[in-house]
């Protein structure tokens, strides 16, 4: 919806993202279509296409070694991507805020009618009906660059979920390796390709 990604060319930040009672924080590496995202405790995605690496479980990594497996790796958190909002919704600047240093604008997006059967599956927390769809969302949009800060959603007036930007740094050059995965002593590894390939 919002994105902006003509605007910088990387991005490292730590999010936390709140879901009921749940949270969860992540440290983020973007780079064109090259990621890195480590969760809080896990997982651990690493992504330099077509190579990519995705490790779960405290006991193995999935990896494709640069094959197709049928799908693609994708970012967990849909902040900078805007998939954490819907695609079709109104939209109301309701004021400015600072978030992460950074001046942002406040913006309510409230969800077409039609579009309320199935909302992103990121969005929705533990125990919920993902086909259900928040009702409202506030948004903090970076004023300079146009990059989601802050996403909460609405339902019935109650907060439901958030994803908050803590710390935020645009157009930093990161060092050799960020976007390669060093698969830890004693993990299985699991091949991605494994049931297409018939290994």
């Amino acid at each position: 919806m919002m994105t902006a990604a003509g605007r910088w060319r990387t991005i490292r930040a730590t999010c936390t993202r709140r879901r009921g009672a749940v949270r969860e924080r992540v440290d983020v590496w973007l780079e064109k279509e090259r990621f890195r995202e480590e969760w809080s405790p896990l997982p651990t995605l690493v992504c330099d296409p077509p190579r990519w690496w995705a490790r779960w479980d405290v006991d193995e990594v999935v990896v494709n070694d640069g094959r197709d497996p049928g799908f693609r790796l994708q970012p967990r958190l849909g902040l900078f991507s805007s998939d954490d909002v819907p695609e079709r919704c109104s939209l109301s600047v309701l004021g400015r805020t600072e978030r992460a240093g950074r001046e942002a604008f406040v913006v309510e997006a409230l969800p077409f009618p039609d579009d309320l059967a199935g909302p992103p599956w990121a969005l929705a927390a533990p125990g919920e009906d993902e086909r259900r769809l928040h009702d409202r969302y506030v948004l903090e949009v970076d004023v300079r660059v146009g990059v989601l800060l802050a996403v909460t959603g609405y339902r019935d007036g109650q907060a439901r979920h958030s994803t908050e930007v803590e710390s935020i740094e645009f157009d930093r050059d990161f060092p050799p390796g960020t976007f390669e995965y060093a698969v830890p002593r004693g993990l299985r590894v699991v091949d991605a390709c494994a049931p297409m390939c018939g290994r």
